[in-house]
């Protein structure tokens, strides 16, 4: 080997053990974090523009089973069926990364080139700083007009909302794709690398191969190729930068871009915030602040069930009262006043196993959970003035905040089990036909509450051991 390619193989190498020790030192995380990120802020804004019934809710959404990565659909919309092509569209954008947060393994190893493209193409699928009308993708077509909708009504909440949450998931989509960009030069000036040592070294005459004749080239390495590096793909546009930066005259220049490339981080590392941080992980703040936000789904369960707890309310209010009473209701104008609608229900108290029967004013429990659901859902947006608001709380405020919501949410649970349970009983088989079920929302209370009180729990023991 001449001298100059003995001290370009000597830089490599230490340029690839530089960039394998950040990736796992910093990027892996951070890649895994924002991640989860992005799907919680795409959550929240579907979630908020379902409730507005600017978008509707998928019904398939909590049944789906996801195998494996798949785009939604990238086909023009009908401008007939808009709302719901897009609603079902981002629903399965949800679901899939879903999969990817749960089900996919993001570390160095398991992120081969195939799998890089997978989730390049994920995070590719909408581009949120970049929603225009003459966009050349349909869906960010179809997005920008909801916008454009949006910011010209009267729902400050929404605009906010929308605002900020699109803000946030391009500068996430954004921090993925720098971090895939980073393993992904990792994979492939690693595996240049290993064909370099595993095929080229190879006592094979390679005198055919040239950095003048390209494409025959690349054929006398494949025909090399798979003795030594069995069922592993090759890529032929890799194979060729191996050609060019080896056996062409000019080989300085592409040399020295492929080290730049490796020493070059394209993601950025902000320093740590406290000392706490840096020797044990998460501070007991971002602990906590974890919880909150796993409270985000609970916010949209509770507002999916005030509509639907009303809903019901009314199919059994029109279907008892008689044809007479309608007519003179109508005639005289008297409208019902659902703020009035009392119902008397069992609640079952866990500590002693006992039921006690209470009263409870519908409309004011719908009106409750509407503003609590609101409240949680804020938690979603990093920039919202609720959220805002807890970074200025110590651990332990944060603490007992995070508690009152989680026992907030454990007492709705009773009230709405059963004030489910007394409308079914009130209603006949015709008007069930009729009436809305919650248990799958129920379902994300349940949950939310489950991981909120993790994190809590987490924090407690770290408590318990700093004493």
């Amino acid at each position: 080997m001449e001298d100059s390619s003995r001290a370009y193989a000597e830089k490599l190498q230490a340029a690839l053990l530089e960039k394998q020790t950040f990736i796992n030192r910093e990027v892996i995380q951070i890649l895994t974090d924002s991640v989860s990120e992005y799907r919680q802020l795409l959550e929240s804004l579907l979630s908020a523009l379902i409730n507005s019934r600017i978008l509707v809710k998928d019904p398939y959404s909590s049944s789906a089973i996801i195998h494996d990565l798949k785009l939604p659909s990238e086909e023009p919309i009908s401008k007939k069926v808009q709302t719901d092509e897009i609603s079902f569209r981002l629903s399965e954008y949800l679901r899939q990364l879903s999969f990817v947060e749960n089900n996919y393994e993001i570390s160095l190893d398991s992120l081969s080139i195939t799998r890089i493209t997978e989730l390049n193409n994920i995070f590719n699928y909408i581009n949120w700083g970049r929603l225009s009308p003459t966009s050349e993708s349909p869906n960010e077509k179809v997005l920008a007009g909801i916008e454009k909708s949006i910011m010209n009504g009267d729902d400050n909440l929404v605009k906010g909302i929308f605002r900020d949450s699109r803000k946030q998931l391009a500068e996430q989509g954004y921090l993925i794709k720098c971090c895939l960009k980073d393993i992904y030069i990792y994979r492939k000036e690693f595996y240049k690398n290993e064909v370099r040592t595993r095929v080229l070294d190879l006592p094979v005459p390679v005198s055919d191969i040239s950095g003048n004749r390209l494409d025959e080239s690349v054929l006398v390495i494949k025909k090399l190729y798979k003795d030594e590096m069995g069922e592993q793909p090759f890529y032929s546009d890799f194979i060729k930068e191996i050609i060019i930066e080896d056996f062409s005259e000019d080989k300085d220049p592409p040399r020295k871009e492929a080290l730049t490339s490796l020493i070059s981080h394209n993601t950025v590392i902000s320093e740590p915030d406290t000392e706490e941080k840096q020797e044990n992980g998460d501070s007991a703040l971002e602990i906590l602040l974890k919880g909150i936000r796993n409270l985000v789904p609970a916010g949209n369960a509770l507002m999916s069930i005030s509509g639907k707890l009303m809903h019901n309310s009314d199919v059994i209010d029109k279907e008892s009262r008689s044809a007479l009473q309608r007519f003179f209701s109508f005639l005289f104008g008297r409208k019902d006043k659902k703020s009035d609608r009392i119902y008397s229900v069992v609640l079952f108290n866990t500590e002693n196993e006992t039921g006690n029967r209470t009263k409870i004013n519908l409309g004011k429990l719908v009106e409750e959970l509407k503003a609590n659901g609101q409240l949680l859902l804020s938690y979603g947006n990093k920039t919202n003035r609720n959220y805002m608001k807890l970074l200025h709380l110590t651990p332990e405020e944060l603490e007992k905040k995070l508690s009152k919501h989680i026992k907030e949410l454990f007492l709705y649970q009773s009230k709405l089990t059963a004030l489910d349970l007394h409308m079914k009983d009130a209603a006949t088989n015709a008007m069930r036909g009729s009436m809305q079920g919650f248990k799958l929302d129920m379902n994300d209370i349940q949950s939310s509450m489950f991981k909120a009180n993790n994190f809590k729990m987490e924090y407690l023991e770290r408590l318990k051991s700093e004493k």
